[in-house]
């Protein structure tokens, strides 16, 4: 069977708001700092504006073996993609006459000065080939394994005006014009076996490795970031590779049914972000490598006729194994919860001869969760209901739904330099269907 996608997209984007720490004039953050350095009278706040310009095409192809049940099963493709991208990032003076977006050259608006700017051009080719191919030995015992390799080029050509790029003694200072260009590739194995002594027990292992690229971040946050003495982040961000070993079972016991798996993952250069206030920039830093070490468990029981609940567990021990500052070392991962419970529970079924309905509730509580390598910030558990309730009839469904149903106050993301981004408040409305 051949299968073949193909793609383009194109984002023009722009955002504006107040720059940190997003308080009116007189308290903001930068009005009192200008003070303290320029005397008083002197102060002013700053505002921000980013224009997102990308345009990308993708091609996939695949082949694969028919599905016809035989033992021996095998699927081969390939996979490209081709993007262009432009990106400016600045504040500006805030003259309390609004902001004004900025494009692709700095303000020349006398009531929107730009007071920092930052413009990168990149164009990215990546390709990628992958197969997989899985043999049945015997009725209870089956082996599949995989292989993918990617690689991604990078070219970026520094678009800010020179008067714009940071200086930072000590620092080698960024070109206006500058191109920069940097590969990312890597194999990606996976090996599963698959083991059925009963038709009501299945237990798994294996081993895969995962892959993202790295990238660049604007050029002159590298600057910013030595200056503001963080460290981890530079102008370039390198590839993330994850090696998992994994063992698990489910089974069916009566009306109950269950899933539990283990794992240990050791990941290189893996993410964190860092919002640096000077540029109005969130980037991307690399933790050298950190150690995820946990485990799930799973049930799902039919209680009743047409009544389900569920119940599960994820736990999840985390350790920064290597990192630029050794006082890091030891500590969480970022972005990684200590554990996540879920409950829920469901009624689908008939109301009448004519009439269907739907009941489900879901309670989800999320651990402490620390925002960055440094574990200077962290967010308490979190509870969150969902729910929803509708009905069928003639093919028409009427669903009434409800997330974060009790208004959880929380944030989503935190970044080092005081970037938070509030989660979603509640969300409710309804939905209606028809099914030809």
């Amino acid at each position: 069977m051949f299968t073949s996608v193909s793609s383009y997209d194109t984002v023009k984007e722009v955002l504006t708001g107040d720059a940190f720490d997003f308080l009116p004039i007189p308290d903001s953050f930068f009005f009192n700092l200008f003070e303290s350095i320029f005397g008083a009278g002197n102060g002013f706040d700053l505002n921000q504006s980013q224009y997102l310009n990308v345009k990308a095409f993708s091609q996939e192809v695949r082949l694969a073996s028919p599905e016809d049940g035989r033992a021996f099963n095998w699927m081969a493709g390939g996979y490209l993609i081709d993007t262009t991208r432009f990106i400016s990032t600045g504040n500006m003076i805030d003259t309390n006459n609004g902001v004004f977006p900025v494009f692709r050259s700095p303000s020349t608006n006398p009531l929107n000065p730009q007071f920092s700017y930052l413009a990168d051009g990149q164009e990215n080719f990546a390709w990628a080939l992958f197969a997989n191919a899985g043999y049945e030995f015997s009725p209870e015992f089956r082996v599949d394994a995989s292989l993918r390799y990617d690689r991604d080029k990078r070219r970026q050509t520094t678009l800010t005006p020179q008067g714009f790029l940071p200086v930072v003694p000590g620092v080698p200072q960024a070109q206006s014009g500058e191109v920069r260009t940097a590969v990312f590739d890597d194999w990606q194995p996976k090996l599963t076996l698959t083991y059925e002594p009963t038709p009501d027990l299945t237990i798994y292992g294996g081993y895969s490795r995962g892959f993202r690229s790295g990238g660049f971040n604007q050029t002159g946050v590298g600057a910013e970031a030595s200056a503001a003495a963080i460290v981890g982040v530079g102008d370039i961000f390198q590839a993330e590779t994850a090696d998992t070993f994994e063992i698990g079972a489910k089974a069916q016991l009566g009306p109950v049914r269950l899933a539990g798996a283990a794992y240990t993952t050791k990941s290189e250069n893996s993410y964190f972000f860092v919002f640096l206030a000077a540029s109005s920039t969130q980037n991307l830093g690399n933790i050298p490598e950190t150690r995820l070490t946990g485990f799930e468990l799973e049930a799902t029981a039919e209680v009743l006729p047409d009544f389900d609940i569920n119940a599960s567990i994820g736990v999840t021990d985390s350790e920064i194994k290597a990192f630029a500052d050794p006082s890091v070392i030891g500590n969480k991962a970022p972005q990684v919860s200590n554990y996540t419970m879920n409950l829920g529970a469901q009624y689908a079924g008939a109301l009448s001869d004519t009439l269907d309905g739907l009941l489900r509730i879901d309670y989800r509580r999320i651990g402490r969760t620390w925002w960055e390598p440094f574990n200077t910030t962290s967010r308490d558990p979190v509870d969150l209901v969902d729910a929803r309730a509708g009905v069928t009839f003639d093919g028409i469904s009427v669903t009434a739904f409800a997330q974060n149903l009790f208004d959880e106050t929380y944030n989503a993301e935190f970044s080092p330099g005081g970037f938070v981004f509030r989660a979603r408040p509640r969300r409710y409305g309804v939905e209606i269907g028809y099914k030809f």
